[in-house]
């Protein structure tokens, strides 16, 4: 299957005790922002507007984008969204952790790591659950993802029609 990923969830009071404080040495070589968006002002990075406007309407708003940024410019963003049709596996008060985007000079450095460390702390509440995903060959990804205590629970896939992520059952 083309679109295959595996799945991969934390419950908040999982969390793993190296994930209370993140690494700060790493975030104070940069600026950090939680970006939340109003229906004039979707998103600071460039990307598809219709897509975000989507989100917006879809999410009441409620889907935020971590920002890292050197000098002004953006250097690496993830995006947090709340349920909604498109992950019918969630329940109200989980979130979905991505996409993630790092600018090739600054992969390898840690950066993903270290903005899931600060979104999971920053996002933390009673009975959440975080989930994320990865391409089934993306297995820097999937490192990353493992490394930052989640566990592998399902594969799924995206569907063609208004890319709804399935989990299969097995």
């Amino acid at each position: 299957m083309k679109n295959s990923y595996i799945y991969f969830r934390l419950y908040s009071e999982k969390i793993p005790n190296t994930m209370q404080t993140p690494e700060h040495e790493l975030l104070e070589q940069y600026d950090i922002e939680i970006f939340i968006p109003s229906f004039f002002h979707l998103k600071k990075h460039q990307a598809k507007e219709y897509i975000y406007l989507f989100w917006f309407l879809f999410t009441r708003g409620e889907y935020r984008i971590i920002y890292l940024k050197e000098d002004d410019k953006i250097i690496h963003y993830t995006h947090l969204l709340p349920k909604f049709f498109k992950f019918p596996f969630m329940h109200s008060k989980d979130l979905e952790i991505g996409p993630a985007w790092t600018d090739e000079r600054y992969r390898g450095k840690g950066i993903f790591t270290t903005v899931l460390s600060y979104l999971l702390t920053q996002f933390k509440e009673r009975e959440r659950v975080f989930y994320i995903f990865a391409h089934k060959d993306n297995l820097s990804s999937q490192k990353v993802i493992v490394n930052a205590g989640f566990t592998k629970w399902k594969i799924g896939y995206k569907t063609d029609i208004l890319g709804i992520y399935k989990v299969e059952n097995r």
